[in-house]
């Protein structure tokens, strides 16, 4: 569910249940949302509506709340990710034993190797898939604000990705190190790539992972390859973003993602860098997943949110 975009405000119509976007729509970017681990879809439309002469693209921005405390919410949500999936063909690996932002980070990843913008250890799509959304209006039963659900459906058709946007696109919360790395394709990665725990609900270990991931950014100083893979598999680097409440950034953003923060204690990677020297391993899965909804993590309270039960 999401707020209207202003962005598409000349395609509402004002009675509920009607289509809003009448257009094909391209995916552009997933995004992993911080501290609620909501997914963040921008799609754009790519029909040319030729409104001036500069280039132009509308967008719309979707937060599906797949995570949220509320049941009508979560489930509506979840019915959305579901049917974007599907119109994608996205098949997804089982997610049972999974922490919810560990399963929400999987979606995030698998739905931006779909997209315009990509994802980063894996090779831009040349084609896009065209999908058709419709939109369902209504107003909420607990804080009677309207809200919007959304269905998506494939079209059988692509479009050139060099089509698909007039200007580049940047998402916004990028992780600062990101456009320093320029990794090359990982090629059939496993399944299971960055999950916490194996099929049979087990710690599965670093070792595939971090030497896939070290491989791909052609790093040798050991102790960059761990900090940058434990940014990429406890943080969610790569993917995470943060919403804007009021126009206004939360305070307890996760240290060292969004802005430069030397001190190894601020962050959760800088914690486990610090348990790494001294133990030769770090905490299990379990042991970080327990510390966070414990509060025990570093910067604020963002863990206690990240973590939550």
């Amino acid at each position: 569910m999401t707020k209207l975009n202003p962005n598409l405000a000349s395609k509402v119509n004002p009675d509920l249940g009607t289509e809003i976007f009448k257009d094909p729509m391209v995916l552009v970017c997933a995004q992993l949302l911080y501290p609620f681990y909501g997914i963040q879809v921008t799609l754009v439309d790519t029909e040319d509506h030729g409104f001036t002469s500069l280039p132009v693209d509308r967008t719309a921005t979707f937060v599906l709340m797949i995570n949220s405390k509320h049941d009508n919410q979560r489930l509506e949500a979840r019915k959305e990710l579901k049917s974007l999936l599907q119109s994608l063909n996205i098949k997804t690996p089982d997610l049972t034993n999974q922490p919810p932002q560990v399963e929400a980070a999987t979606y995030v990843r698998l739905l931006q190797q779909h997209s315009w913008y990509g994802w980063l250890f894996t090779k831009k799509t040349g084609k896009l898939d065209l999908l058709k959304v419709d939109a369902e209006r209504g107003v909420s039963k607990r804080h009677h604000k309207e809200f919007i659900n959304h269905s998506f459906s494939p079209l059988n058709k692509q479009i050139d990705r060099d089509d698909a946007i007039k200007r580049g696109f940047e998402p916004e919360s990028s992780w600062w190190y990101l456009k320093s790395l320029h990794p090359n394709p990982i090629q059939d990665f496993p399944n299971d790539l960055l999950l916490w725990k194996n099929a049979d609900g087990e710690d599965r270990g670093d070792v595939t992972d971090i030497n896939l991931l070290t491989d791909s950014l052609g790093i040798t100083d050991k102790e960059l390859s761990l900090t940058l893979f434990y940014q990429i598999k406890f943080e969610m680097a790569d993917v995470i973003c943060f919403d804007r409440l009021y126009g206004k950034s939360t305070t307890n953003l996760p240290g060292n993602i969004f802005s430069r923060n030397p001190k190894l204690k601020a962050s959760l990677t800088g914690e486990l860098i610090g348990h790494h020297r001294l133990h030769g391993f770090r905490p299990t899965v379990d042991e970080i997943y327990q510390a966070g909804i414990e509060g025990k993590l570093p910067n604020h309270s963002w863990n206690g949110k990240w973590m939550s039960v």
